[in-house]
This record gives structure tokens, sequence and C-alpha cells, in this order.
């Protein structure tokens, strides 16, 4: 009897080991998990290349088996540069770690290597506003948005100009166009293509709210503080500014980021 309670507390201290042990582990990891932002906290697997299909993941794209096959004889292009790039991966603007990666804008993904090997199969960045990834000139911020039509959306931006009271974003987007054959020998196929374009938005500093920017004058003017809306408007006109133009906006917003200053435009 002796040896069997003897047995039974040996197996019972072994139990209790073993859970403090997975306990332990389960906080390491846990605790890793929130230093690393490249771990499962910041990143998951693609599993399969971006433009072969739906996976098992909910947004890892949205062509169906049709249009994966037509992807390789497509015009255009589905990212905002086809090749890898260094880029910086800032959380909390604080840089995180070194990384290689791409924006697929068609499916509104960063995606993410370690290496700039071809064998390593990329992963896609968390979606989350703390995350800001820089690819030499090109500042992606992953934002909430009041699209053209009122819509609150959400989707990477490319950040163009940011001071005090404004930020000026950029969208780039992509749509994939499925081709169809020739009715007849009279005609010719059309072929599959992705066809980008983009958008322009402007983020007040003080709300963070950010909103679609109209390329009509009168529309655009209401985007801003109504201090700033009289130099703002002579601005545009003293200049000649084209409001669909990203060079022209850089430098309306960089103005009206001065206006705070004390600065008055001149005749």
């Amino acid at each position: 009897m002796d040896m069997l309670l003897k047995t039974n507390n040996t197996q019972n201290i072994m139990k209790i080991k073993g859970i403090i042990y997975v306990f332990a582990l389960l906080s390491v990891g846990f605790i890793f998990g929130q230093e690393n932002t490249l771990s499962s906290a910041a990143v998951h697997t693609c599993g399969t290349p971006p433009l072969a299909g739906p996976s098992s993941s909910a947004d890892l794209g949205r062509m169906n088996p049709s249009q994966a096959a037509t992807i390789a004889v497509s015009q255009g292009s589905p990212f905002l540069a086809s090749n890898f790039q260094k880029a910086g991966l800032y959380v909390n603007n604080e840089l995180a770690g070194t990384y290689y990666a791409r924006y697929n804008a068609y499916n509104q993904q960063v995606e993410v290597k370690k290496t700039n090997s071809d064998q390593e199969v990329p992963e896609y960045l968390v979606k989350n506003e703390d995350f800001k990834l820089v690819m030499g000139d090109t500042e992606l911020q992953y934002a909430s948005f009041i699209d053209d039509k009122g819509k609150k959306q959400e989707a990477f931006l490319i950040a163009l100009s940011e001071g005090a009271t404004y930020g000026l974003f950029q969208r780039h987007k992509v749509v994939f166009y499925e081709g169809k054959k020739a009715e007849n020998s009279f005609k010719a196929d059309t072929p599959s293509r992705f066809v980008a374009s983009t958008e322009y938005y402007v983020k007040e500093m003080n709300t963070n709210l950010v909103s679609y920017i109209p390329s009509k004058k009168s529309k655009l003017l209401k985007l801003f503080k109504e201090s700033d809306k009289i130099q703002v408007a002579s601005m545009i006109k003293k200049n000649g500014l084209n409001l669909k133009n990203a060079d022209d906006l850089v430098k309306l917003f960089d103005f009206a980021n001065t206006i705070s200053k004390g600065y008055v435009l001149k005749d």
C-alpha cells in the first residue's frame, strides 16, 4: 500500500511539473510574440503564392481558378513594384526590423520575406494601423478612411506629405479584368489585364480623420479649416495647380501646413 501511494504521489508530482513546464513555455512564447513583430503576431504564412487563388484564409485574394490560370499572360501588374525591395518595418514609429517586401494592390496585401531569396515563401503583413513599412522613398501605412462614396474603408495608403495640420496620402488600386475569346476569326481576343488607378486622401492630424480628395476645387476646399480656405484657394489659382496631379497636391498640402505658422501667400 505504501508503495502504491508513493507511486501515485510521484505521478502527481510529475504531472504538476509538466503543467508548470508547459505554462512556462507558453509564457515565453507569448512574450517573444509580443516583442518579435515578424512572429505570428505580425505576419501569417501565405502558404501558396498570392496569385495562385484563394486559400483557407479569407483575406488571401479574390481570384477564382479561371483567373489564376491566366495570370502569366495578363497585361499590367497587381504590384506597386514587381520586385521585392528592402524595407524597414516600424511599429509605433520605432524600427522593428528590416525585411524584403512588395505591395500587392490587387488583393491589398503587403508581402514580406526575411531574405530576398526566390525560394523563401512570402508572408502577409498583418493589417494594423500601428505598422508602417518604408521601402526606399515609399512609405506604406494601413489606415481607415472615408472613400468617394462616403463609406468607411480600410487599406494600405502611401504617405506623400505629412505636416502638423494635414497629411496627404495616395491609394494605389488595381482591378483585374479577365480576357475573352473572340467571337469569330474577324475579331481579336481580349487579353486579361490588371488596370491601375490612384486616389488621394487627406488626413486631419487633430482628429486623425482621413477623407477622399475630390478633384473639383469647390469640393476640395470643404476639407480645409475655415481659416485656411482663402489662402488655399489663392494657392491653387495663383500656381494653376492640377488637383489630379500628385506633385501639385504635395505642393498644396505642404503650403497648407505652413498657414498655421503665420505664412501668408503673396501676390
